[in-house]
C-alpha cells in the first residue's frame, strides 16, 4: 500500500500544485476554493431541492442546523476526493490506464482503481457499489420530488383553475416523477459518452445555477431592481454560459506526460484490450486562437454566470426605470451592513447611504407594532365575548353539557 507521503512526493515530481490567478487555467487550488465554493453556495441557496429539504423541517432553526452539520460533510467530501486523486496518480505513475486502453474515459478510472485496491477483499467492492447507488438514489428521488411538485404548481393547478383532491394530486405526482425518471433512465446512455462526467455536470450546472443565485442576489441586496432586470439578466447569464460551453475555445491546460512503462502481463489479465508496452506521450491538440473571454474555466461557470446576472438585472433596471424602495417590503431585502461581521461597525452615515432607501428600522416596526395591537385586541375580543357566547348556547342546547362546558370554560380563558 502506497503512503500519503510517498503519494505527494510523486505527485510533486510529475506536476506542482497551481496557484495561479489565470481564470482560464483549468485546475487550480483558486479554482477548487471559490469556483466550487460559488457553485456550493447557489446547490444550497437558489436550488429548488434543497429548498425542499429544508422545508422537511418543523422550524427554521432546525433547517440552520442541518445545513451547518451538513458543510463539515461536504468539505470532508472535497478532501476525500482530493486525497484519492494523489494515491491514483501514484498508483497509475507509469502505467496510465487511459493509456494503456484499460478503460475507456476517464469516467472509469475510480471504479479501476477501487477493484484494483479493493478487488481480492470479499465484499468490499459490493460495499463501494451500494455506496455509490445510494447516494444517486437519494439525489435523483430529491430532484424528481422537486420538479414534479414544480409541474403541478406552476402549470397543472394554473391550467385547471380547480381544486385537486389529494388523491388525485398524488397519482399525478407519481405520474410526473415516472416520466422524467424515464427520461433521466435514457439520458444516461448520453452520458455514458461524455469524456468527463464530472466536468459536463459542473457546466450545466454553472449554466443554470450560477443565474438563479444571481438573481437571489438582486432579490436580496438590491431594491432598486425592477422586473425587467430581474428577466434579463436571467436570459442574458444564460445566453453567455451556453457560448462559453459551446464555442470552441483554445486547450486550458496540457496533461501531464504519461506512460506504459511499468504496465505488465499480470495487469492485463482481467482485461480484453490490448496496447503496447512501451513509452507513450499525450499528443498536444493543435492550438487555434479564441476569444479570451471563452477561454474560462468550467469552474468558474458558476460565479461568472452569477455576476453577469447582477451587472445586466442592475443596468436593465436603471435604463427602463428602477423600483422605487419605498415601496418595498423591508422583510425582503437583507440588512447586510447591519446584521452580518464586520459590517455593522461601520459608521451610521455609511450604512444609511448603502441601504439604497431602504428603511428596516422605522415604518417596518410600525406595521408590526400595528398588527401586533390589532392581534392582541381580536384575541382579547375572543376571549371576554365569543367563547362565552358559544359555551352559553351549548348550555342551553344541551344541558348534560355543562359541567363539561364549565371547566372547558375555565381552561380557555386560562390560556387565552
Amino acid at each position: 500500500m502506497i503512503r500519503m507521503s510517498k503519494s505527494c512526493r510523486i505527485f510533486n515530481k510529475n506536476t506542482r500544485p497551481c496557484f495561479r490567478l489565470n481564470p482560464s487555467v483549468r485546475h487550480t487550488v483558486w479554482n477548487l476554493i471559490f469556483g466550487s465554493g460559488n457553485t456550493l453556495l447557489a446547490l444550497y441557496v437558489s436550488n429548488q431541492a434543497q429548498v425542499h429539504r429544508c422545508l422537511t423541517c418543523r422550524t427554521l432553526r432546525e433547517a440552520k442546523k442541518a445545513l451547518w452539520i451538513c458543510f463539515p460533510g461536504y468539505f470532508l467530501f472535497v478532501s476525500l476526493c482530493t486525497i484519492i486523486g494523489l494515491y491514483m496518480s501514484a498508483f497509475y505513475e507509469n502505467c496510465d490506464p487511459l493509456q494503456a486502453k484499460l478503460v475507456d474515459n476517464s469516467n472509469q478510472l475510480i471504479p479501476l482503481f477501487m477493484q484494483d485496491i479493493l478487488g481480492g477483499l470479499p465484499g468490499f467492492p459490493g460495499l463501494y457499489l451500494a455506496g455509490i447507488f445510494s447516494g444517486s438514489l437519494s439525489t435523483m428521488s430529491s430532484g424528481l420530488n422537486a420538479v414534479s411538485m414544480v409541474v403541478l404548481e406552476d402549470f397543472i393547478r394554473v391550467y385547471l383553475k380547480s381544486r385537486i383532491r389529494k388523491e388525485k394530486e398524488r397519482l399525478i405526482l407519481q405520474i410526473i416523477s415516472a416520466i422524467f425518471g424515464f427520461v433521466c433512465l435514457e439520458m444516461t446512455f448520453l452520458v455514458s459518452r461524455f469524456a468527463s462526467v464530472s466536468q459536463a455536470a459542473m457546466a450545466v450546472f454553472g449554466i443554470f445555477s450560477g443565474p438563479f443565485l444571481g438573481i437571489f442576489s438582486l432579490g436580496l441586496f438590491f431594491p432598486s431592481v425592477n422586473e425587467k432586470g430581474a428577466l434579463g439578466g436571467l436570459f442574458g447569464a444564460i445566453a453567455v454560459t451556453v457560448g462559453i460551453t459551446t464555442l470552441p475555445t483554445n486547450p486550458h491546460q496540457k496533461s501531464p506526460l504519461t506512460c506504459i512503462s511499468n504496465c505488465n502481463v499480470q495487469a492485463f489479465k482481467n482485461y480484453s484490450k490490448t496496447a503496447l508496452l512501451q513509452p507513450r506521450t499525450t499528443a498536444v491538440p493543435e492550438k487555434y486562437e479564441a476569444f479570451q473571454f471563452y477561454q474560462i474555466s468550467y469552474m468558474w461557470y458558476s460565479l461568472t454566470a452569477c455576476l453577469i446576472c447582477i451587472f445586466i438585472g442592475l443596468i436593465v433596471s436603471h435604463v427602463t426605470g428602477p423600483l422605487d424602495p419605498k415601496v418595498v417590503d423591508p422583510r425582503l431585502i437583507l440588512p447586510v451592513l447591519d446584521d452580518i461581521f464586520p459590517f455593522y461597525y461601520l459608521p451610521e452615515h455609511t450604512k444609511k447611504y448603502y441601504r439604497f432607501g431602504i428603511d428596516h428600522e422605522g415604518k417596518f416596526k410600525k406595521q408590526l407594532s400595528s398588527i401586533s395591537k390589532s392581534q392582541e385586541h381580536a384575541i382579547s375580543t375572543l376571549s371576554k365575548v365569543t367563547v362565552p357566547a358559544i359555551l352559553k348556547l351549548y348550555k342551553e342546547t344541551v344541558p348534560e353539557f355543562s359541567t363539561v362546558a364549565n371547566s372547558h370554560s375555565i381552561s380557555l380563558e386560562t390560556e387565552l
